[in-house]
């Protein structure tokens, strides 16, 4: 009412917004409430008391996030090791998490979606007994809170090397805005037309670039450039994300002070008949494709699945044609319909790419483990046997981003033990010598690979790296790893 909006204007004096239709507001308050009435949201359980040593935690009570962090320090930590959290149905449990020297700790947990998740805290001593913390029991509800909406699943950028920048994880609140910086794998002149340096953003929660679907990738085109761009030019990239998950990509060359832009469509943010249309075309593609794989592999429940989404997409079509005469609500339709099928089939695609990321990891864990036992101190060794077992229950969990992050921790493990053999150190550095011609700057690679030799005589490991590492920047990335990497052109 005009006299309603006078009267509160007058009186609160708050900015009075126009553009949202009342019912629209009711509407949406309405369907949060409703995604609560299931939740078992009356407070903590009460703990029975307990004289275990006292612990001082912090985690969220509602997440979207179905695999939170907790975070805690025990206050009394005579004769313990560590500590061990189990979730209450008995289905989930993490391994030992070692006390560091301030005898804190952190784990990511496991949460059953849609429902309150209890969990119990067990302090391990060194003779490996169990007895329980105080508080022995805490509680996170799995849901979507009022504020910030959570990013669905996670978007990076592929570098060259075929690995993922991650910019903006999986269930952090929207909006966003991230902003790192890598560097050019290969020298631009504006002298050659029809070339590009590709920045491919990619969507998934597999650290492999090759494994996550590309979304939208931004043009260093040679042509546009205000001057020539040497290999190992720095470029930051900035990734953000409104509330909608509309995704805007951009690029900064320092030393050119010149930008690049690119806009692409994580989800449908908006009621634009023309970016409704564009995700029905696309998203008809990805299925076709993906029905395809399904015939191929012989998986009839995948088959049947598809179909389904295959039927909605029609009929998403269908709707899209009744908003174009003018029916809002037959495009507001559409819009849910393309959001649901895009998730399914992101975890159709997951699901295809899960059994590569396995062995892939199977293949560090291994490569790491041999090095472990020939070169690892006892430190090293424990807090490996740590990553190796969260890694074997990421697989179990079918946790890919989980599992990445454990196997990165083994992985450099691993390349900390390996380069303590002189051997690996010389033939690393000779490999590397043996490209020099394909350096992007011969004289400084051949200047690196002296440094590199004289450091390695004199057993000098940080100047036997620094001086690897850079002359690793100036060759080129592998062919083939570049071509899994989206052909990107940074590093």
């Amino acid at each position: 009412m005009p006299l309603l909006r006078e009267q509160v204007a007058s009186r609160v004096r708050p900015p009075r917004a126009g553009s949202l239709d009342p019912m629209t507001a009711v509407a949406q308050g309405a369907a949060l409430f409703a995604m609560t009435v299931g939740l078992q949201a009356q407070g903590e359980p009460a703990a029975p008391p307990t004289t275990g040593p006292r612990v001082w935690l912090q985690h969220p009570a509602v997440t979207a996030d179905l695999a939170p962090f907790v975070v805690g320090r025990v206050l009394d930590p005579a004769g313990l090791v560590g500590v061990r959290v189990e979730r209450e149905d008995k289905s989930w449990t993490t391994g030992t998490e070692a006390l560091d020297k301030e005898n804190t700790f952190a784990m990511p947990l496991a949460l059953r979606p849609r429902t309150a998740n209890d969990f119990r805290l067990f302090a391990v001593q060194s003779s490996g007994a169990e007895v329980p913390l105080s508080p022995p029991t805490f509680r996170i509800i799995h849901g979507l809170t009022i504020g910030d909406p959570p990013l669905a699943r996670t978007v990076g950028v592929a570098r060259a090397d075929n690995s993922v920048m991650p910019f903006v994880e999986r269930g952090v609140p929207l909006p966003m805005r991230r902003t790192f910086t890598l560097h050019t794998v290969a020298p631009v002149s504006p002298n050659a037309p029809g070339f590009a340096l590709l920045v491919p953003i990619v969507q998934g929660e597999f650290l492999l670039a090759h494994l996550c679907r590309l979304v939208g990738t931004i043009s260093l085109e040679a042509g546009a450039l205000k001057g020539p761009l040497p290999a190992g030019s720095a470029v930051d990239i900035t990734i953000e994300l409104d509330r909608g998950g509309r995704l805007t990509a951009r690029a900064l060359i320092p030393a050119l002070s010149q930008t690049f832009d690119h806009v692409a469509q994580l989800v449908v943010a908006s009621l634009s008949l023309d970016a409704l249309g564009t995700t029905l075309d696309e998203l008809s593609a990805r299925l076709r494709t993906a029905q395809g794989q399904a015939f191929r592999d012989g998986a009839h429940s995948t088959i049947a699945a598809l179909g389904a989404a295959h039927e909605r997409v029609a009929d998403a079509a269908t709707q899209l044609d009744v908003a174009r005469g003018g029916d809002a609500d037959a495009g507001e339709m559409a819009r849910r319909v393309l959001i649901e099928v895009d998730a399914e089939l992101a975890e159709f695609e997951a699901e295809r790419g899960w059994p590569l990321a396995v062995d892939d990891a199977h293949r560090t864990l291994s490569w790491a483990a041999s090095w472990m036992g020939r070169y690892g101190d006892e430190a090293e060794r424990k807090l490996f046997a740590t990553s190796f077992a969260r890694a074997e229950q990421w697989i179990k969990a079918k946790k890919p981003l989980e599992l990445a992050r454990e196997v990165r921790v083994a992985d450099r493990l691993g390349s900390a033990c390996y380069f303590r053999d002189s051997h690996n150190c010389g033939w690393e550095l000779e490999y590397a010598a043996s490209r020099i011609s394909e350096a992007s700057d011969p004289v400084a690679a051949q200047a690196a690979i002296n440094a590199g030799r004289t450091a390695l005589a004199a057993n000098d490991k940080s100047g036997f790296h620094a001086a690897l590492h850079k002359v690793r920047d100036l060759l080129p990335p592998d062919v083939d790893d570049q071509r899994l990497g989206h052909d990107s052109g940074v590093r």
